[in-house]
């Protein structure tokens, strides 16, 4: 394959061919092409709900098995990574069903990009935030991502101390976060745009009190607390994430390290006939295109990993 291949990739006829695991790290990305693959960090990646779908009622869970639905909230919002977001109103609009989310209850990692203007409140489990539940009259709950009242973002697991970052996220331009829990020591740790901003030890052990949204914290009592503005690249870890591991995260969105995209037809193809289309990278060493597996009603293609070595022009 010649060094022009390498940097091209592979397009569909239509949107509507589209039905498999289908995402963009870096560049436009649009329901009907594989633009270049998912990022390439490390194991433990339970659920991964890009949040690019542009219309319908389903977030689409990537990596786990538990889609969620679309309670209000706007698809097909600018988003990061040349891909799509959804907005949230503040007031109602929120994904249920996102089941997958009840790993952050124990040791987990939650990494997700955010853009908003909100401002919050300083006693947890009156502020928005993008997961998490409270637990009316005890602390059995856990709150992921809550916002205070001067825009700072943390993570804080019952009426323990939680980690609060000292970038205000509220300031209307992207940022990307990612909050630790090791519930075995109690440690929490919020990250924004590859920096530990802060490390504190909250309550040990699981959280029982049971959630399963995005974009909002439930409360056990019916009155939630809903975050105002976008979220984008939703994803959920079994695993606290070192510190290489998100920077790596926030790093991919600028440089791009990729790994296997799948693309599922109606009828057995031959790869060779699929139409390629010319895509070039900025900023790039030792790239791979990684689009390895393309899959057909049992059928399995592979096609090799190939090294790109181009650049933008």
């Amino acid at each position: 394959m010649s060094r022009r291949e390498h940097s091209r990739i592979l397009t569909w006829a239509s949107a509507a061919d589209w039905d498999g695991v289908v995402h963009a790290d870096f560049g436009n990305h649009s329901a009907d092409r594989i633009e270049l693959g998912y990022r390439a960090v490390e194991t433990g990646m339970l659920a991964y709900w890009p949040l690019d779908e542009e219309g319908g009622l389903t977030a689409q869970d990537v990596v786990g098995s538990q889609d969620g639905t679309v309670q209000g909230a706007t698809t097909g919002r600018t988003g990061v990574l040349g891909t799509t977001s959804y907005a949230f109103d503040g007031t109602d609009d929120y994904i249920s069903g996102a089941t997958d989310v009840s790993a952050l209850r124990n040791t987990a990692s939650l990494s997700f990009w955010l853009k908003s203007t909100q401002s919050g409140d300083d006693t947890m489990w009156q502020a928005p935030g993008i997961t998490g539940v409270e637990s009316n009259g005890d602390g059995n709950d856990i709150f992921w991502g809550w916002i205070d009242a001067s825009g700072f973002i943390g993570v804080q697991a019952g009426v323990n101390p939680g980690a609060m970052s000292s970038t205000d996220v509220a300031d209307g331009t992207w940022h990307h976060v990612v909050l630790t829990r090791d519930a075995d020591s109690g440690e929490v740790a919020v990250y924004v745009d590859g920096t530990r901003e802060d490390t504190v030890t909250s309550r040990i052990g699981e959280i029982t009190t049971t959630f399963d949204s995005i974009g909002r914290i439930e409360d056990t009592a019916g009155t939630p607390e809903y975050f105002d503005g976008q979220i984008d690249e939703f994803q959920v870890y079994d695993r606290v994430l070192s510190a290489s591991a998100v920077q790596s995260l926030y790093q991919s969105s600028q440089a791009g390290a990729l790994r296997t995209t799948e693309k599922r037809f109606p009828e057995p193809v031959d790869p060779s006939t699929l139409s390629r289309r010319r895509q070039r990278y900025s900023s790039v060493r030792d790239w791979y295109l990684s689009v390895r597996r393309i899959r057909s009603r049992g059928r399995r293609y592979v096609l090799p990993k190939q090294r790109d070595h181009s650049r933008r022009t």
